[in-house]
């Protein structure tokens, strides 16, 4: 299960990353619950990024919960994947 825990976050910190222009300050922290078979997924950027990350109306953000829910439940894991605001 670890081996898809790293994938996943490998591939958001990926996403995001092509998304704003300041990549050094882009953090990515994951926990992953096991009781309940739960990645906890926390992205932070810049201030000034944050609207890239999230998209006009949430549509950047709402596209990665979709894709990475949809690989998360594959392999029986909830993905929960937020942008923290600073």
């Amino acid at each position: 299960m670890q081996e898809i825990v790293e994938v996943i976050v490998s591939h958001v910190r990926s996403l995001v990353e092509l998304m704003v222009d300041r990549k050094d300050e882009v953090i990515i922290n994951h926990q992953l619950v096991p009781e309940s078979a739960t990645l906890l997924v926390n992205i932070r950027v810049a201030d000034r990024e944050f609207g890239k990350v999230i998209g006009r109306g949430g549509s950047n953000i709402k596209s990665m919960r979709t894709i990475f829910e949809a690989i998360a439940a594959k392999n029986r894991l909830r993905l929960v994947l937020e942008v923290a605001d600073k």
